[in-house]
């Protein structure tokens, strides 16, 4: 068969957040290139809408949409019904729908947290190109996830960094998965909290914490960045699509965010990836746009140090391995308590060191878990609904 002709199509699943806004200005930059067909965001309804309008002064079509509520649909369709007949689903069944529509050759999501998981699944399912940027749902079921995409003649690829840059050292070997002997480093920033004493963790409130030093992050992904939990999903994200054996994955601090992930190869030898620290860069890697320009400075340039966690002021780095060596219900504990104890501490219901603690209590108590897509979304909602009503007493 030979490549398809005319641009390829796009649905865009958090196309409002950092991430997803930088996606659409890409995709819309390179028209001939990708066409964005649609788009879907959780809340934020005034600015899908003005996506929508960007979309339609591009490609002269209205994308389909998706929005939490039905209620904020129809304010949709009322305000962009001058230029068409839009299509605006609403809930996480339209979310799916989406995802798994005809005529879409990838579907880029980055959606935060378990609300991912549901249309990742159903672009899996549909043999979509997925592209996905949801650590928890490349945690929880990455490998269900790429084995349905492949059965159905897709494909899974991570959009994170420190992942983006395994993946990519991997193929530089010609291998999509670690053969034993092979290890991988994961570098960590150090979050806004790197520098601080353990004893001033008691007082940190959620507006310091979503105060990222290095990346743009909305509120989740900040806190698990300030508590190290993000590198325990990437540990088990790792393990997931790459196959490296857990004890063949290390996480290290890299204050300067150049180095993304070193590839350790039998014999000693080590390969790492070095970029500036741009999600810009993994972005329109994936989906196949020109790489901007960039200046002449080398990424390494400077001083660069990788220094080891410390687990006492950092125990969240840890939870990685215990939830990969708890099986299924152990990655679904870890993600699903994860979020619960975040949203607690965003609500101001808990302290800022309870969150690892109370990630720690049930990752160690998980539950046991078939490994299938829909066993580990449902053991991760019911891990997320039972520390949230034992953290805010609801």
């Amino acid at each position: 068969m030979g490549a398809p002709s005319g641009p390829r199509t796009l649905c865009l699943l958090g196309s409002t957040g950092v991430l997803g806004s930088a996606a659409l200005a890409e995709a819309l930059a390179h028209p001939d290139l990708l066409k964005v067909t649609a788009l879907a965001a959780g809340r934020s309804t005034e600015i899908l809408g003005e996506q929508a309008e960007e979309v339609f002064r591009t490609s002269g079509v209205l994308p389909t949409l998706a929005i939490g509520s039905e209620r904020q649909a129809q304010s949709l369709r009322d305000r962009l019904r001058p230029l068409g007949d839009p299509e605006v689903l609403s809930g996480p069944e339209g979310l799916a729908r989406l995802a798994s529509a005809p005529g879409t050759d990838t579907v880029l999501c980055a959606v935060t947290g378990l609300a991912a998981f549901p249309a990742a699944h159903a672009a899996a399912r549909a043999g979509r190109h997925l592209i996905l940027a949801t650590k928890e749902a490349l945690a929880l079921g990455g490998a269900a996830l790429k084995d349905l995409a492949r059965d159905n003649g897709g494909r899974l690829t991570p959009l994170d960094s420190e992942l983006w840059a395994a993946a990519r050292l991997l193929s530089f070997q010609g291998l999509a998965e670690a053969p034993p002997g092979y290890r991988l480093l994961l570098t960590a920033s150090g979050g806004p909290l790197w520098h601080r004493p353990k004893e001033a963790f008691e007082h940190v409130t959620p507006e310091e914490i979503l105060r990222h030093p290095i990346w743009p992050l909305g509120p989740k992904i900040a806190v698990d960045s300030a508590t190290q939990l993000n590198k325990a999903h990437e540990v088990v994200a790792a393990a997931q699509l790459f196959g490296f054996a857990p004890e063949a994955i290390t996480v290290v601090i890299h204050p300067e965010a150049r180095i993304h992930a070193v590839l350790g190869l039998p014999g000693g030898t080590e390969l790492a990836l070095s970029a500036p620290p741009d999600m810009r860069i993994p972005l329109v890697n994936l989906l196949g746009l020109p790489a901007a320009p960039t200046s002449a400075s080398w990424a390494l340039a400077g001083a660069i140090s990788l220094q080891p966690v410390d687990v006492k002021r950092f125990p969240g780095v840890a939870l990685g391995h215990e939830a990969l060596a708890s099986g299924p219900g152990g990655r679904a504990a870890l993600v699903g308590a994860c979020e619960a104890a975040v949203e607690a501490f965003l609500a101001g219901r808990i302290p800022f060191q309870r969150i690892a603690s109370a990630v720690a209590e049930a990752v160690e108590k998980a539950p046991a878990c078939p490994e299938t897509p829909e066993a580990l979304l449902a053991t991760a909602l019911e891990e997320r609904s039972a520390l949230l009503a034992n953290l805010t007493g609801g």
